[in-house]
């Protein structure tokens, strides 16, 4: 879990939070809020193995209409700029990755930046975000499998249907992780 606040200069990039290196793990942030006081005021997001978007500013979710929140992504949920001569006001985002997630391996990077365009000296944010950090592969899978699919998970994997759990596994096998399925699936309806 992450929660900070940082204030920023206009051009400067700050480094505000990287997450210690596991050496042969995957992780998953799950999810951002993104809270600050100028429209501009971007937030940049590095993970290892996902291309690296730019920065995440109000004034970018607000101009392409990002204002509902999609099964995963960014959108805005707070846009109040009271004088629209000046980008000072308050603004909040969210980043959500639970319909499609972006396994990362190593360090997460989050940089805050105050970008061109601003009208003020300097800028507040404020940052929320859950963060999985992967030990047990094989628990990992099979809990996942559990929360997305309930009861229904034999059923699910007897039929191959399991494209979320198929992003690790396919991340655990091209970073050279070993993995193995442990847990017996049986259809449903089989006795115990």
């Amino acid at each position: 879990m992450i929660n900070l606040t940082r204030t920023v200069l206009p051009n400067q990039e700050l480094l505000v939070y990287q997450s210690p290196a596991p050496t042969k793990e995957i992780g998953w942030l799950t999810s951002l809020d993104w809270s600050g006081n100028d429209a501009y005021l971007g937030l940049g997001i590095d993970q290892p193995g996902v291309p690296t978007p730019g920065y995440f500013t109000f004034i970018g979710a607000h101009i392409t209409g990002a204002v509902l929140p999609p099964p995963s992504g960014w959108y805005l949920t707070r846009y109040y700029q009271p004088n629209p001569l000046r980008t000072i006001g308050f603004y909040s985002l969210s980043v959500i990755t639970s319909a499609y997630p972006l396994p990362y391996y190593g360090p997460v990077r989050l940089y805050v930046s105050l970008r061109p365009g601003t009208t003020e000296p300097y800028a507040t944010g404020s940052l929320y975000a859950l963060e999985i950090v992967i030990q047990d592969r094989n628990l990992f899978v099979t809990d996942l499998r559990k929360v997305y699919y309930g009861r229904w998970a034999p059923l699910m994997d007897f039929i191959g249907h399991i494209p979320l759990l198929r992003t690790f596994t396919k991340k655990f096998a091209e970073l050279q992780i070993p993995f193995e399925e442990k847990e017996i699936i049986e259809p449903p309806g089989v006795a115990r």
